[in-house]
């Protein structure tokens, strides 16, 4: 059972009761994104809340492991380790640029004592917040997480700038405000494709800089409200690191496997159709299907039977969005990150979407499709001169993400940062 959604945001009571308190062992810190906070609270199930709950109190307790001795600190939090896909990109990122270091929290029993003490103390802190006894325990496994992050990374003397992985969840959130306090510059990746329709990165983040793939992301920025000199145009991080190389040419191979590349995470309705409508067209145009699950969301985690005698195979997360890519002909999505990495490999794309968004469909028109005329109509016409749309292809994934020199933009970005910190240093003494 689903717990039921709340708007938060407009919360206006909440938000006073969250900004009252002023949480033990983080001095200075200010909750001034509590709508994000509290978002955080209701994960999909009661269960999984629970689960969570238990592990986090038991084992909330870290510790920072360091790689790489570098001014510009990268900190991984515990807290996404049920991304690989993240944090792959994260590690590769923290050794691909200069002077970096890798900081990735590992449980420690012992400090976890030190912990349990704090858990009474919060709990009561937030006893007129008008939450549920789970809810506020949530809350303290996430600020597990935090205390423990700024206590390790407060004892490097020489840290000029700090990235976290998604400082719009609760954790990174509040490390980076801690770090903004302490006149550290604070960055983050951006790790999807970001649009006004969901606009918690750009309204809820606490980081100083956005690492943003391209000007798609720069626009989307200024229309939920965000000043555009915080957005830092690098491209993708998975360029940087040479995990994908962008293609020039749209494949002459036949079209024989449409790949079906699912979203999960709230959108399994709209995942169930999109399978249902790759296996339309694929019966139409005599293809088999192959289903990429978003990774931490199997199939065990939707109401439905995936099972058809048209499908390939189901992959999660043993098998990367590359490989998954490099072995389909076309694929068909609703728009999360694989889209881009689709437009990269010049892998032709299906993009699935509601009659009339207002987002993809100015972008993205010459593969947005909304029905089983549509695809077929698009894959009639890669069958007959897969040139037609060749053109078209590198446009859109030159407004989604740069291409050409993005491990140059990631480390000139990180050297100027340093040397600002380092200025004003000067100037202090």
């Amino acid at each position: 059972m689903h717990s039921i959604e709340v708007d938060f945001k407009n919360n206006q009571k909440i938000e006073a009761e969250f900004n009252g308190i002023a949480f033990r062992g983080f001095q200075g810190i200010g909750f001034g994104q509590p709508a994000q906070i509290l978002t955080q609270l209701t994960p999909p199930t009661v269960g999984r809340s629970i689960a969570n709950i238990v592990r986090q109190l038991f084992l909330g307790g870290t510790i920072a492991y360091t790689s790489g001795r570098g001014e510009n600190v990268f900190f991984l939090c515990r807290e996404y380790r049920g991304r690989p896909d993240h944090v792959d990109t994260f590690e590769r990122l923290a050794k691909t640029v200069v002077n970096a270091s890798l900081f990735s929290q590992q449980i420690s029993p012992c400090l976890q004592i030190r912990l349990m003490s704090l858990v009474p103390i919060w709990l009561f802190q937030m006893r007129n917040v008008s939450l549920s006894l789970r809810q506020k325990l949530y809350i303290t496994t996430c600020l597990q997480l935090a205390w423990c992050g700024i206590r390790d990374l407060k004892s490097i003397a020489d840290m000029k700038t700090l990235t976290v992985i998604c400082d719009f969840h609760f954790a990174d959130n509040v490390v980076a405000q801690q770090f903004n306090e302490l006149g550290i510059p604070t960055v983050v990746m951006q790790h999807g494709i970001y649009s006004r329709t969901n606009p918690a990165p750009f309204t809820n983040g606490s980081a100083e800089h956005l690492l943003a793939y391209g000007a798609q992301t720069i626009l989307e920025a200024s229309a939920c409200g965000m000043d555009a000199s915080r957005v830092v145009e690098v491209g993708m991080p998975q360029i940087a690191t040479g995990q994908i190389y962008p293609a020039s040419k749209v494949s002459r191979a036949p079209l024989n496997v449409v790949g079906v590349e699912m979203s999960g995470y709230g959108k399994e309705q709209q995942d169930i159709e999109l399978f249902n409508l790759a296996i339309s067209v694929a019966a139409d145009n005599g293809l088999r299907v192959a289903v990429k699950f978003h990774p931490g969301f199997p199939p065990q985690h939707y109401d439905y039977d995936f099972n058809n005698g048209l499908v390939l195979e189901m992959v999660t997360s043993e098998k990367s969005a590359e490989d998954f890519i490099d072995e389909v002909d076309i694929c068909l999505c609703a728009g999360s990150t694989i889209l881009v990495q689709n437009l990269l490999k010049m892998k032709p794309t299906l993009l699935f979407m509601k009659p009339g968004d207002p987002f993809f469909n100015k972008y993205t028109a010459w593969c947005a499709v909304e029905s089983e005329a549509d695809c077929n109509g698009i894959i009639s016409a890669l069958k007959k001169n897969p040139e037609l749309i060749e053109r078209q292809m590198l446009d859109t994934r030159e407004f989604f993400t740069l291409t050409n020199g993005v491990r140059g933009l990631y480390n000139a970005f990180y050297e100027k940062l340093a040397e600002k910190v380092a200025f004003y240093n000067e100037e202090s003494i």
